[in-house]
């Protein structure tokens, strides 16, 4: 087994171990319209907080957005201090695990999401004979932790990445 962070183990389980439910998209605590050709997914819930899931209609397609929402009251109480950096460390170091080839760079410009601006990395590697790359970014919102990614083909994400990223600009919290 590769050497991991405690606190890598205990996120990823965190998150991997949750019970999936469907959830209306009206009691997601906030809004934000799909990015063309991706349409909501279960809700996969933990005790930690919520991962919602957009997928392509042909699901052998690798298309994701999955965005996860963390109280931050919560996530201190488990890993302690927690910063974004640390965030995208322990979600790079399970995508290293899953992808061969694997290359990660941070990226200068923060990811929008909404009115708010998380550190993000775009990555790349290769998973089940299919080039891929993606967006991971990581940061804090009012009283929540949120952990952004989305991933695809090399060949389709310059097309796709730019529908997601208008996506993600339209995102708004609710009260």
């Amino acid at each position: 087994m590769p050497a991991r962070t405690e606190r890598g183990l205990t996120l990823a389980c965190l998150l991997v171990m949750s019970a999936p439910g469907v959830a209306p998209a009206e009691e997601a605590p906030f809004s934000l319209a799909p990015p063309p050709g991706l349409r909501a997914a279960p809700v996969a819930r933990a005790a930690s907080g919520n991962t919602y899931t957009w997928l392509p209609a042909d699901l052998s397609e690798p298309t994701r957005l999955m965005l996860t929402i963390m109280p931050a009251s919560e996530v201190h109480a488990r890993l302690g201090e927690f910063r974004p950096a640390q965030c995208l460390r322990l979600f790079l170091d399970e995508l290293r695990h899953d992808h061969a080839h694997f290359f990660a760079v941070e990226q200068p410009t923060p990811l929008a999401l909404g009115a708010a601006r998380l550190a993000r990395v775009r990555w790349t590697g290769d998973k089940a004979g299919r080039e891929l790359t993606g967006v991971l970014a990581c940061g804090a919102l009012d009283e929540n932790f949120y952990v952004v990614h989305y991933v695809d083909t090399l060949a389709r994400a310059p097309r796709s990445f730019v529908e997601i990223r208008a996506a993600l600009t339209g995102f708004t919290p609710r009260p």
